[in-house]
């Protein structure tokens, strides 16, 4: 459904054990950073503008997505919910391929099916991968 999936189910499998692998991890990291380059979409005034992709990339558009990815990277790193693919998301949702809220609850049901998939795959396969975990 998104880019970043696919960089997800791959840590999933060949890094199951990681914490940046867990469900924790994924499910945080994917949902703050579709939030917060909402949010940034909003204060620049891009929600429904067209994508940068059909348009170009304005100075409003690249300083969304400038701001999006470094307040994505802070927000994860205070909650301690580590995952990468989820700067993928940002820049997603900041280009504004998905800018609306059933495009975004779209993406978070490909996040949770990828993710219980991958656990029962995992279980299935013998790896003890954690289904949640928290690095506190």
């Amino acid at each position: 459904m998104f880019p970043s999936l696919g960089a997800t189910a791959f840590l999933f499998f060949e890094t199951p054990m990681a914490e940046v692998a867990s469900i924790r991890n994924t499910v945080i990291g994917h949902t703050v950073g579709a939030l917060v380059a909402f949010f940034w979409l909003e204060v620049f005034g891009l929600v429904g503008d067209p994508s940068a992709i059909e348009t170009g990339f304005t100075a409003d558009r690249v300083a969304c997505i400038a701001l999006s990815l470094a307040f994505t990277g802070g927000i994860l790193r205070l909650l301690r919910a580590a995952h990468p693919p989820a700067g993928a998301t940002t820049v997603i949702v900041s280009i504004g391929l998905l800018t609306t809220g059933d495009e975004l609850a779209v993406l978070m049901a490909g996040v949770i099916l990828l993710s219980l998939a991958a656990w029962c795959l995992n279980r299935v396969m013998g790896v003890p991968a954690p289904a949640w975990t928290d690095s506190r």
